[in-house]
């Protein structure tokens, strides 16, 4: 039974000529869009109004009381001095507006990232004091060097690389992340010196343990200050659901908890030290402060980039380019889905629910930092040490502890992305692919059927008649799958249908793969059971490419089961993806049983069906008389409409 739709896909003559053409005076056009594109900025910033206005106003100031005392513990965590976490976080904010894509995201230092900082720079400086390149110099040259690497990867719309990161390894790797960061900071909020808290979490904990003698009154303050952190966090939500029509102010007052509990800490470290010289204050203080911060920017300048820097950076370009690209791309995507920016960042469920309009919030947090920079950094020379690390959420630390406690932040992501690497190329390498049956979804003259897997959980699935078996691919056929999906379907195949093939008269003239022995023939009494093979059917629905390798495999199996059945096989084939896999077929033979190219492979035929400008429609319908618009024309073309 022939197709009754013979055109899936109108076949027309490739006009190269046509397409440079049409590609060369489309070209200025494009280029515009591209670079018009890299500014997103021009698609909005004519429509800004007072209402945005006030709106980025209130959400920029707002994540800059959160953004000063987190950029300088951060720079702390990397090994860095404080002001290079403040220039950080306003450098970013201030041109992020420019190319951002996204309202709800503050670019700045972050946690996972200062401490990858922290383990690169301790790796390449081993602790030698009188190594030739100093932590500044290290990482500005390394922050450098792997953002041009993320450039490239934007300019050339690379990110689809974050495709491979699946939302739990995401998920995994925050949890882990914070777990790791949170446990690098209870030295410090304990008063601690001496622990090398860029190891692994179990280390870190087993020499936190070990050095609790040497606990000093930081721990006082530290632990007073996250209780206070956490008793105005619950309570504001508590009377935010009380009290909803002061929900606002308590959401604010839960926002600038941080900058309300450091501005009183550093209160009481200057009575403390009010009598003590600044000149003296790390040594003569009694609790350990921030010591002093340089006013403006007195450090900015170009990265140093001679060879023997370079030599001591590059390895760790990849992992520190992966983590950039995971926190600030993969992560939001993920979880800005599923939770509505609610829970990725502090800094991002700040801005969500700050009421920020667009990204030109970052210019009001840029303005605080800057201002924080000129202003208010002789205060900052009094900020205790332990402050700055118990922004940290220990909730998670005692969460995710099981799952770090054997890792790094390093290890855990070339793990977790080696991982989905392996999975992916699994799944392309050993693809599943169903035999197919139907179930009935309707009554009387409204049934209509229902297409699914002969497996299990479809028991009650009707069969296809006899000598009709119907395949279903879940992927393309490509090289690193084509055997696979050879070996297996023609297996199946040969356990449920009769093999027609006739066997030797002399044992000795049998391949020695034939079926069965010398004094066995009980295989040759079932099989003869079974109903010999008349056709198959191939659904192409997620069949999106078909490379050589994959159609030399088709031609595999029809000359397999030819030889099975001893005839030739109708191969039908639905739901041909795209006009590129309609012609590979064609031209190998597979849109008429009628050709012999069944024994040619794709490239050999003189003729691909298209070029002969005078062929007719006749023709064309003979050459795609088994390629069929859906599954269940194909079924019925197959059993002459039988089922």
């Amino acid at each position: 039974m022939t197709s009754s739709s013979s055109y899936i896909y109108e076949l027309k003559e490739s006009d190269k000529r046509g397409e440079i053409e049409k590609f060369l005076k489309d070209l200025p056009k494009n280029t515009a869009d591209y670079a018009k594109s890299l500014f997103p900025i021009a698609s909005w910033i004519g429509r800004y109004n007072l209402t945005w206005f006030i709106g980025d106003l209130i959400a920029g100031l707002t994540i800059g009381v959160v953004v000063i005392p987190q950029g300088m513990g951060y720079a702390k965590t990397a090994t860095l001095p404080p002001e290079y976490g403040l220039y950080s976080s306003f450098v970013g904010v201030a041109l992020y507006f420019l190319f951002s894509t996204s309202k709800d995201i503050t670019i700045g230092p972050t946690s996972v990232m200062s401490l990858l900082i922290a383990q690169s720079l301790a790796s390449i400086t081993g602790g030698d004091k009188n190594f030739p390149y100093t932590n500044p110099q290290l990482a500005s040259s390394l922050a450098f060097l792997s953002g041009m690497v993320a450039l490239v990867i934007g300019l050339f719309r690379l990110g689809i690389v974050t495709n491979i990161i699946s939302a739990p390894v995401i998920a995994g790797f925050t949890t882990g992340s914070a777990v790791t960061i949170a446990t690098g900071q209870v030295p410090s909020l304990l008063g601690i010196k001496g622990i090398d808290t860029t190891q692994a979490c179990y280390l870190v904990i087993i020499n936190i343990f070990s050095h609790l003698s040497k606990i000093k009154k930081d721990a006082i303050m530290g632990l007073v200050s996250l209780f206070v952190l956490y008793v105005i966090k619950f309570s504001t939500a508590y009377l935010s659901k009380r009290l909803p029509k002061w929900e606002r102010i308590f959401f604010f007052i839960g926002i600038f908890r941080i900058g309300i509990v450091v501005i009183i800490d550093t209160l009481i470290s200057y009575l403390i030290n009010k009598n003590v010289s600044a000149g003296n204050l790390s040594a003569q203080s009694p609790i350990s402060v921030l010591g002093k911060v340089p006013t403006g920017f007195d450090h900015l300048g170009p990265p140093i980039l001679d060879k023997t820097l370079l030599s001591y950076v590059g390895q760790y370009i990849p992992s520190v380019t992966l983590i950039l690209i995971l926190e600030h791309i993969a992560i939001a995507k993920s979880f800005g889905r599923i939770n509505d920016y609610t829970s990725i960042y502090l800094r991002l469920f700040n801005v969500k629910r700050s009421g920020v309009r667009t990204p030109l919030a970052g210019i009001f947090t840029g303005a605080l930092v800057l201002l924080a920079l000129y202003v208010l950094s002789p205060a900052f020379t009094y900020i205790p040490s332990a402050s700055l690390k118990y922004v940290w959420d220990f909730a998670v630390f005692a969460v995710g502890l099981i799952v770090t406690i054997f890792t790094t932040v390093e290890v855990g992501i070339y793990s977790s992305t080696s991982l989905a690497l392996a999975v992916l190329f699994i799944r392309l390498a050993r693809p599943r692919f169903y035999a197919i049956g139907r179930v009935p979804t309707g009554e009387g003259e409204s049934q209509k059927y229902a297409y699914v897997p002969m497996r299990k959980a479809f028991a009650h699935a009707a069969h296809p008649p006899d000598g009709v078996l119907v395949f279903r691919f879940e992927e393309g056929l490509t090289h690193p799958n084509a055997s696979f999906i050879d070996d297996k379907v023609v297996e199946y195949i040969k356990e449920h249908t009769r093999r027609m093939a006739k066997r030797a008269e002399k044992f000795g003239d049998r391949p020695w793969n034939d079926a069965g022995s010398r004094n066995d023939e009980t295989y040759f009494q079932e099989n003869s059971k079974l109903p010999p093979l008349k056709a198959v059917v191939f659904d192409m629905t997620s069949v999106s490419m078909i490379d050589s390798t994959g159609m030399n495999s088709l031609i595999d199996i029809k000359k397999a089961l030819n030889k099975h059945a001893a005839r030739r096989v109708e191969f039908h084939f639905a739901n041909i993806a795209t006009s590129s896999i309609q012609q590979t077929l064609i031209e190998s033979g597979f849109g008429t049983i009628e050709t012999n190219a069944e024994e040619s492979r794709p490239g050999d035929l003189e003729s691909s069906g298209v070029e002969d400008k005078a062929e007719d429609n006749s023709v064309i319908q003979l050459k795609k008389r088994f390629f069929h618009l859906s599954l269940e024309e194909a079924i019925s073309a197959a059993t002459n409409g039988e089922w």
